[in-house]
Protein backbone atom coordinates (compact mmCIF):
# COMPACT_ATOMS: atom_id res chain seq x y z
CA UNK A 1 0.00 0.00 0.00
CA UNK A 2 1.64 3.17 -1.16
CA UNK A 3 0.83 6.55 0.29
CA UNK A 4 3.17 8.50 -1.98
CA UNK A 5 1.07 11.03 -3.85
CA UNK A 6 1.91 12.15 -7.35
CA UNK A 7 1.12 15.73 -8.26
CA UNK A 8 1.72 17.89 -11.32
CA UNK A 9 5.42 18.66 -11.73
CA UNK A 10 4.94 22.39 -11.36
CA UNK A 11 3.42 21.77 -7.93
CA UNK A 12 5.64 18.84 -6.94
CA UNK A 13 6.84 18.77 -3.37
CA UNK A 14 10.29 17.48 -2.47
CA UNK A 15 10.52 13.93 -1.10
CA UNK A 16 9.78 13.52 2.57
CA UNK A 17 12.53 12.57 4.99
CA UNK A 18 12.44 8.78 5.53
CA UNK A 19 11.05 8.98 9.06
CA UNK A 20 8.33 11.40 7.99
CA UNK A 21 7.38 9.18 5.05
CA UNK A 22 7.23 6.24 7.46
CA UNK A 23 4.92 8.19 9.74
CA UNK A 24 2.63 9.03 6.84
CA UNK A 25 2.63 5.39 5.73
CA UNK A 26 1.68 4.16 9.19
CA UNK A 27 -1.15 6.66 9.52
CA UNK A 28 -2.37 5.49 6.11
CA UNK A 29 -2.15 1.84 7.17
CA UNK A 30 -4.04 2.46 10.41
CA UNK A 31 -6.71 4.47 8.58
CA UNK A 32 -7.15 1.68 6.06
CA UNK A 33 -7.41 -1.08 8.66
CA UNK A 34 -9.93 0.83 10.79
CA UNK A 35 -12.14 2.04 7.96
CA UNK A 36 -12.52 -1.28 6.11
CA UNK A 37 -11.43 -4.89 6.58
CA UNK A 38 -8.08 -5.67 4.96
CA UNK A 39 -8.30 -7.70 1.78
CA UNK A 40 -6.16 -10.74 1.09
CA UNK A 41 -3.51 -8.64 -0.67
CA UNK A 42 -2.96 -6.31 2.27
CA UNK A 43 -2.89 -9.17 4.76
CA UNK A 44 -0.32 -10.91 2.58
CA UNK A 45 1.88 -7.80 2.38
CA UNK A 46 1.72 -7.40 6.13
CA UNK A 47 2.49 -11.04 6.70
CA UNK A 48 5.44 -10.94 4.31
CA UNK A 49 7.06 -7.97 6.05
CA UNK A 50 10.72 -8.49 6.90
CA UNK A 51 11.05 -8.79 10.65
CA UNK A 52 13.89 -9.30 13.09
CA UNK A 53 12.94 -10.32 16.61
CA UNK A 54 15.18 -8.99 19.36
CA UNK A 55 15.07 -9.24 23.15
CA UNK A 56 15.75 -5.49 23.16
CA UNK A 57 12.78 -4.69 20.93
CA UNK A 58 10.81 -1.59 21.88
CA UNK A 59 7.07 -1.80 22.70
CA UNK A 60 6.41 -0.40 19.23
CA UNK A 61 8.55 -3.04 17.54
CA UNK A 62 6.93 -5.83 19.58
CA UNK A 63 3.46 -4.58 18.70
CA UNK A 64 4.45 -4.40 15.02
CA UNK A 65 5.75 -7.99 15.13
CA UNK A 66 2.52 -9.13 16.79
CA UNK A 67 0.42 -7.41 14.11
CA UNK A 68 2.49 -9.07 11.37
CA UNK A 69 2.02 -12.43 13.08
CA UNK A 70 -1.73 -11.86 13.29
CA UNK A 71 -1.80 -11.02 9.56
CA UNK A 72 0.05 -14.25 8.74
CA UNK A 73 -2.46 -16.31 10.71
CA UNK A 74 -5.51 -14.39 9.50
CA UNK A 75 -8.16 -15.67 7.16
CA UNK A 76 -9.44 -12.74 5.04
CA UNK A 77 -13.06 -13.81 5.37
CA UNK A 78 -12.68 -14.22 9.11
CA UNK A 79 -11.09 -10.78 9.49
CA UNK A 80 -13.88 -9.26 7.38
CA UNK A 81 -16.49 -10.89 9.59
CA UNK A 82 -14.64 -9.69 12.69
CA UNK A 83 -14.54 -6.14 11.30
CA UNK A 84 -18.28 -6.25 10.56
CA UNK A 85 -19.08 -7.45 14.08
CA UNK A 86 -16.96 -4.68 15.57
CA UNK A 87 -17.82 -1.69 13.41
CA UNK A 88 -21.14 -2.41 11.69
CA UNK A 89 -24.34 -2.51 13.68
CA UNK A 90 -27.87 -3.62 12.77
CA UNK A 91 -30.41 -0.82 12.50
CA UNK A 92 -31.24 0.63 15.88
CA UNK A 93 -28.27 -0.98 17.63
CA UNK A 94 -24.88 0.38 18.64
CA UNK A 95 -21.71 -1.01 17.11
CA UNK A 96 -19.47 -3.02 19.42
CA UNK A 97 -16.69 -0.48 18.86
CA UNK A 98 -17.20 3.26 18.97
CA UNK A 99 -14.28 4.34 16.80
CA UNK A 100 -15.30 7.97 16.90
CA UNK A 101 -13.42 10.63 18.80
CA UNK A 102 -15.09 9.95 22.13
CA UNK A 103 -13.17 12.72 23.87
CA UNK A 104 -10.58 15.16 22.75
CA UNK A 105 -7.49 16.08 24.76
CA UNK A 106 -9.49 18.62 26.74
CA UNK A 107 -12.16 16.11 27.71
CA UNK A 108 -14.97 17.25 25.42
CA UNK A 109 -17.39 14.45 24.70
CA UNK A 110 -18.11 13.22 21.21
CA UNK A 111 -20.80 15.33 19.63
CA UNK A 112 -20.14 18.45 21.66
CA UNK A 113 -19.49 21.53 19.54
CA UNK A 114 -15.82 22.42 19.30
CA UNK A 115 -14.09 25.38 17.77
CA UNK A 116 -12.41 24.81 14.42
CA UNK A 117 -8.65 24.77 14.61
CA UNK A 118 -7.51 28.27 13.62
CA UNK A 119 -5.15 26.93 10.96
CA UNK A 120 -8.00 25.01 9.27
CA UNK A 121 -9.55 28.27 8.13
CA UNK A 122 -6.41 29.05 6.13
CA UNK A 123 -6.20 25.67 4.40
CA UNK A 124 -9.30 25.01 2.25
CA UNK A 125 -8.10 21.61 1.08
CA UNK A 126 -7.52 20.30 4.59
CA UNK A 127 -10.67 22.01 5.86
CA UNK A 128 -12.77 20.04 3.37
CA UNK A 129 -11.21 16.81 4.64
CA UNK A 130 -11.58 17.86 8.27
CA UNK A 131 -15.29 18.42 7.67
CA UNK A 132 -15.51 14.74 6.84
CA UNK A 133 -13.36 13.97 9.88
CA UNK A 134 -15.30 16.06 12.35
CA UNK A 135 -16.07 15.58 16.03
CA UNK A 136 -18.14 12.43 15.43
CA UNK A 137 -16.00 10.84 12.73
CA UNK A 138 -14.13 7.58 13.13
CA UNK A 139 -10.54 7.44 14.24
CA UNK A 140 -9.57 6.05 10.85
CA UNK A 141 -10.63 9.25 9.10
CA UNK A 142 -8.71 11.34 11.61
CA UNK A 143 -5.60 9.25 10.88
CA UNK A 144 -6.07 9.91 7.18
CA UNK A 145 -6.28 13.65 7.92
CA UNK A 146 -3.01 13.36 9.85
CA UNK A 147 -1.42 11.63 6.87
CA UNK A 148 -2.38 14.62 4.74
CA UNK A 149 -0.76 16.97 7.23
CA UNK A 150 2.49 15.00 6.97
CA UNK A 151 2.59 14.04 3.30
CA UNK A 152 0.35 16.61 1.65
CA UNK A 153 -1.66 16.05 -1.50
CA UNK A 154 -2.62 18.03 -4.59
CA UNK A 155 -4.11 21.24 -3.22
CA UNK A 156 -3.17 20.33 0.36
CA UNK A 157 0.34 21.48 1.31
CA UNK A 158 2.33 19.66 3.96
CA UNK A 159 2.28 21.09 7.43
CA UNK A 160 5.10 21.46 9.92
CA UNK A 161 5.59 19.69 13.22
CA UNK A 162 3.84 22.45 15.20
CA UNK A 163 0.67 22.09 13.15
CA UNK A 164 0.85 18.31 13.33
CA UNK A 165 1.27 18.48 17.11
CA UNK A 166 -1.80 20.69 17.41
CA UNK A 167 -3.91 18.29 15.35
CA UNK A 168 -2.61 15.28 17.29
CA UNK A 169 -3.30 16.88 20.67
CA UNK A 170 -6.75 18.27 19.86
CA UNK A 171 -8.17 15.72 17.43
CA UNK A 172 -6.39 12.39 17.85
CA UNK A 173 -5.04 11.88 21.36
CA UNK A 174 -8.42 11.81 23.09
CA UNK A 175 -9.99 9.53 20.48
CA UNK A 176 -7.61 6.64 20.94
CA UNK A 177 -8.08 5.08 24.42
CA UNK A 178 -11.82 4.37 24.30
CA UNK A 179 -11.71 3.04 20.76
CA UNK A 180 -8.80 0.71 21.46
CA UNK A 181 -10.31 -0.54 24.71
CA UNK A 182 -13.48 -1.39 22.80
CA UNK A 183 -11.48 -3.27 20.17
CA UNK A 184 -9.71 -5.38 22.78
CA UNK A 185 -12.83 -6.15 24.80
CA UNK A 186 -15.01 -6.96 21.83
CA UNK A 187 -12.55 -9.31 20.12
CA UNK A 188 -9.93 -10.51 22.57
CA UNK A 189 -7.08 -12.22 20.76
CA UNK A 190 -8.34 -11.47 17.26
CA UNK A 191 -6.65 -9.52 14.47
CA UNK A 192 -8.22 -6.26 15.60
CA UNK A 193 -6.99 -6.74 19.16
CA UNK A 194 -3.44 -6.88 17.79
CA UNK A 195 -4.23 -3.84 15.68
CA UNK A 196 -5.31 -2.02 18.85
CA UNK A 197 -1.99 -2.85 20.51
CA UNK A 198 -0.08 -1.57 17.48
CA UNK A 199 -2.05 1.68 17.25
CA UNK A 200 -1.48 2.30 20.96
CA UNK A 201 2.28 1.71 20.59
CA UNK A 202 2.53 3.90 17.48
CA UNK A 203 0.64 6.74 19.12
CA UNK A 204 2.93 6.47 22.15
CA UNK A 205 5.91 7.02 19.82
CA UNK A 206 4.14 9.99 18.29
CA UNK A 207 3.21 11.51 21.66
CA UNK A 208 6.79 11.15 22.90
CA UNK A 209 8.14 12.81 19.77
CA UNK A 210 5.66 15.68 19.95
CA UNK A 211 6.59 16.22 23.60
CA UNK A 212 10.07 17.27 22.55
CA UNK A 213 9.76 20.99 21.94
CA UNK A 214 10.97 22.17 18.54
CA UNK A 215 12.50 18.81 17.63
CA UNK A 216 13.20 18.78 13.88
CA UNK A 217 12.08 15.65 11.98
CA UNK A 218 15.62 14.21 11.75
CA UNK A 219 15.92 14.21 15.54
CA UNK A 220 12.47 12.90 16.42
CA UNK A 221 12.88 9.60 18.32
CA UNK A 222 11.28 7.13 15.94
CA UNK A 223 14.15 4.94 14.66
CA UNK A 224 11.93 1.88 14.39
CA UNK A 225 9.45 3.55 12.06
CA UNK A 226 11.53 3.63 8.90
CA UNK A 227 12.43 -0.08 9.17
CA UNK A 228 8.94 -1.30 10.02
CA UNK A 229 7.19 0.87 7.42
CA UNK A 230 8.65 -1.18 4.58
CA UNK A 231 5.50 -3.32 4.76
CA UNK A 232 3.15 -0.39 5.21
CA UNK A 233 4.36 1.30 2.01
Amino acid sequence: MSTHIASPSRHAQPPLAPVEQSRADFYALIASLLRAPPDAGLLERLGDAHTVSSPDASPFERAWLDLIGAARRADPAGVAAEHARLFAAPAGQAAAVDSSAARDARGHRRGEPRATLPADRHDPGLARHACRAGADDPLGSLCEAMRLLIAGAPGVPRQGIARQRLFFDTRLAGAVPACLDDLRQAQAGGFHARLADFVEAFFAVEAHAFAIDDAPPCRRPAPALAHAAEAAA
